[in-house]
């Protein structure tokens, strides 16, 4: 990711927006961190603000003093539910590039289009169906923070009262202990940003009749590669394949509009409509409920 992405775009902070407005709120934030060597009084904001111009345009390379402090500064700016792990490392992956851009492409690819093409698709979604071996919402990586945070205001948790009722998610996992580990996992995230009535929120959401959150256990094979599509009746349809890369990285590819084709006709419809071609396909499909997950053991 570029640094200047990654410090003055990406919304990683305390209030969903970026880490930083400006080079000299960074600036500011680095001269009161201590003993790394901008804290001296005879030292100004904009002497410091001057040299992140410097360093972040390649005019100069960034001191260890410099790297360490706004790591600090980082650290102390980040939201509630972002790995600092993964936040560090993306800042230190950032400055590799900045120092040397043939470092690049070592690096997971630079999906930030097919991401953005993500998260509009997402916020225009009714209905969203996922498969995946793990969660990117149960993950700690920067982009799966970003997704919790949709999927809770789009299903109404962040606000007074559950007001998208006509938005829904259906996930599909492989193992009773994924779901259960899932439901734990948003139940504990929705709990850290403080909403109000966690457990019967959720309850809420995993009706039997219209239920706009619900978990279901499906094959295998069929969650081997994690993907997600919006609206899978509409002409609109979308769908999106997630990679995982090492130290918690999350990559994105859009999947052709072939394959989307494929996929409703071969696991879609069979998987959710016609029971008895799901039976000849040996397709299984069990539901775990919220209240499955406060009671069962992992």
């Amino acid at each position: 990711m570029d640094i200047y992405e990654f410090l003055f775009s990406e919304p990683l902070g305390v209030d969903g927006g970026p880490l930083f407005r400006s080079q000299s709120e960074l600036a500011e934030a680095i001269k009161t961190i201590p003993s790394g060597g901008f804290d001296n009084p005879d030292r100004s904001v904009d002497s410091i603000r001057n040299f992140i111009n410097q360093v972040l345009n390649r005019r100069r390379p960034p001191s260890p003093n410099l790297r360490k402090s706004i790591a600090a500064a980082v650290k102390a700016r980040l939201g509630k539910g972002i790995s600092e792990d993964d936040a560090i490392n993306t800042l230190h992956n950032s400055f590799m590039v900045l120092q040397d851009p043939s470092l690049a492409p070592e690096l997971p690819l630079d999906d930030t289009e097919e991401f953005d093409a993500l998260e509009a698709a997402a916020n225009k979604a009714t209905v969203q169906y996922i498969f995946t071996y793990q969660p990117a919402e149960s993950t700690e990586s920067m982009k799966a923070v970003r997704l919790r945070n949709t999927l809770a205001e789009k299903l109404g948790f962040t606000t007074d009262s559950n007001t998208s009722s006509s938005v829904q998610y259906v996930f599909h996992v492989h193992r009773d202990a994924e779901a259960i580990h899932f439901w734990r996992k948003l139940e504990e995230y929705l709990t850290q940003i403080k909403v109000t009535n966690v457990h019967e929120r959720l309850l809420s959401a995993d009706t039997d009749t219209h239920p706009r959150l619900s978990v279901w256990v499906t094959d295998a094979f069929l969650c081997a590669i994690p993907y997600v599509v919006f609206d899978p009746d509409s002409p609109q349809a979308a769908g999106f394949v997630f990679f995982y890369h090492p130290q918690n990285r999350v990559s994105v590819a859009r999947m052709s509009s072939d394959a989307l084709a494929q996929w409703t006709q071969e696991i879609y419809r069979p998987l959710t409509s016609n029971v008895e071609l799901r039976d000849n396909l040996r397709l299984k499909r069990k539901r775990i409920r919220f209240c499955d997950a406060c009671t069962n053991p992992l």
